[in-house]
């Protein structure tokens, strides 16, 4: 009816591709002291961006699945109100096979399989008055996330400790991670015209969010993990904490102190022990703001907003319940100015903003130690109680004469960590206070000139270049030389054909034309250093359609 509409999304993907090879730079034990792999002695260096290295008969491969449902309800209850409804349920399911490690060994081979379901639940009620645009509203969501690791590191130091048991040929192990999130919350947000040049926003959330997480490290159901670890466990860390001798059957699960026995959501029975953990958070967000208009061609605005990102359980093998404790939610109060400016005759469009973030427990990776005998110092999501970042950024469209565009940006970050202590990659507790973030660069820039010309009365003909460029970062906190990130650019060209009405595009195209040897990101896994490469000089040929509407 005139009143009444509904709208029926169905969408999905599914995504087969290889998964990225590492690149090993250098060997840093996980464990001190520990015997290194002999194959790890004068191990080849990268020289360019195709040199990487895995284990031989390991294939590396992504195998991924996701499918979404979603509708949208809305009925006018007049003229200004009306209501909407919106209910939507996900599907996501991926299997993954990786070897972070950037060695042809197996100091760190991974088989990761993972299950998401979402259920989503929206209903709003919005209208317009006198300048006034209103709508309050609530919101229900429930998360189902299942998630196994299948974990080989049988060629790394952490093997060393597990001689004594009768694991000295071969070590791996499952990890399981089955949890349950439940989300509500209600909002309220205005707009509100103040006169023909200001208008005022205002809006706040109430949210909710209670989680469970079973976790567990288990054999793989050789029960070779499970005769060693019960005999390492029943020796050395029950008594410590009082508790008698365990015996793991094979395939089950161990995590000391944890008495809870339970089903992983993939169906297997876990008979033994499990690690039950809770999450249980609320906040309040909210943003003003203020906008003003002097002309058609000039908008200047001002906000302030307070925001939170939700906390989350650890995925790996629990030695002792209290690993398994959740990284908390991080709060950002967010400051922004900017303006955005149509010249010249709307040849020249012109945008800037300076912005300001303090952040309470900021969500990074850090590391936590397990069980300092067996796997040192392994890479979790911390909390850092404080850190902040100061930046700006300015973008410039502007089209000279008929046919040519020119586009750049420009971003700046300068950000800081105020109070922070943890582990370094060595197992040393750090005080990282007044270190830059990892990864985050203080200069990105990108520029792009196009020139499109008609030959015909239906074909329009075109030239491109698209250029990139980052400063330098570091990948860790702690700032190693070894975890140097490079500054780097690289160029883009492209040449092709499309219709004049844009119904099919055909273009050839070059990235990093100039094979620019650079890497976006750098860590330790296990025993080695190593870093992940951008893409060398590629080439392709792009076709396009798009349908025409009504």
């Amino acid at each position: 009816t005139d009143k009444l509409r509904f709208m029926l999304n169905v969408n999905g993907f599914r995504d087969n591709s290889d998964v990225k090879a590492a690149q090993y730079i250098a060997t840093v034990p996980l464990v001190a002291g520990g015997v290194i792999p002999p194959q790890l002695a004068n191990y080849p260096l990268p020289h360019d961006n195709r040199d990487a290295d895995w284990t031989p008969g390991l294939a590396l491969h992504n195998n991924a699945k996701f499918y979404q449902i979603a509708l949208r309800s809305e009925y006018d209850l007049s003229d200004d109100v009306k209501i909407t409804s919106i209910t939507s349920y996900d599907r996501y399911k991926n299997s993954k096979i990786s070897d972070p490690d950037g060695v042809s060994i197996r100091n760190n081979d991974y088989h990761v399989v993972g299950d998401i379901k979402t259920f989503a639940q929206e209903l709003r009620l919005s209208g317009s008055t006198n300048g006034l645009n209103w709508m309050i509203g609530g919101n229900y969501q429930h998360d189902k996330i299942f998630e196994r690791a299948d974990q080989n590191f049988s060629a790394s130091t952490a093997i060393d400790y597990f001689v004594p048991f009768g694991l000295g040929k071969f070590v791996a192990i499952d990890q399981y991670k089955d949890e349950r999130y439940t989300t509500k919350a209600v909002f309220a947000n205005a707009d509100y015209d103040i006169s023909s040049q200001f208008t005022v926003h205002g809006g706040i959330r109430y949210t909710k969010n209670s989680g469970h997480s079973l976790s567990c490290g288990a054999d793989v159901g050789d029960g070779i993990y499970a005769t060693g670890i019960s005999l390492y466990y029943s020796l050395f860390v029950r008594p410590a904490l009082g508790l008698g001798p365990i015996s793991i059957p094979p395939g089950g699960c161990v995590t000391v102190k944890a008495a809870t026995p339970a089903s992983i959501a993939d169906g297997t029975a876990i008979t033994s022990i499990v690690a039950s953990n809770s999450l249980n958070e609320d906040n309040v967000s909210w943003r003003v703001g203020l906008d003003w208009k002097p002309s058609s061609d000039l908008l200047v605005y001002a906000n302030v907003s307070k925001g939170y990102k939700g906390g989350s359980f650890p995925l790996f093998g629990p030695a002792v319940d209290t690993q398994t404790a959740p990284a908390r939610q991080e709060a950002l109060l967010a400051y922004e100015l900017g303006f955005k400016a149509t010249l010249a005759d709307r040849r020249v469009q012109l945008n800037a903003a300076v912005f300001h973030y303090d952040y309470t427990d900021k969500q990074f990776a850090g590391r936590v130690i397990l069980d300092p005998n067996l796997f040192g110092a392994i890479e979790s999501i911390v909390n850092v109680p404080k850190s902040r970042v100061t930046g700006a950024e300015v973008q410039l469209d502007i089209a000279p004469m008929r046919g040519l565009t020119l586009s750049t940006g420009v971003t700046y970050l300068d950000t800081k960590v105020k109070n922070f202590s943890n582990f370094n990659i060595f197992g040393v507790v750090t005080d990282f206070s007044g270190q830059s973030f990892p990864g985050s660069p203080k200069w990105q820039m990108l520029g792009d000139v196009q020139y499109k010309w008609r030959t015909s009365d239906k074909i329009d003909a075109f030239v491109g270049a698209a250029g990139n460029y980052q400063s330098r970062t570091n990948g860790l906190f702690g700032q190693y030389p070894l975890f140097d990130i490079k500054s780097w650019a690289t160029l883009d060209l492209r040449a092709g054909i499309e219709a004049a009405d844009q119904s099919w595009r055909v273009s050839i195209w070059g990235r990093n034309v100039t094979n620019t040897y650079y890497w976006n990101s750098a860590n330790k896994v296990l025993d080695t250093a190593i870093r992940f490469a951008g893409a060398p000089a590629t080439y392709g040929i792009t076709f396009s359609f798009r349908g025409k509407g009504k």
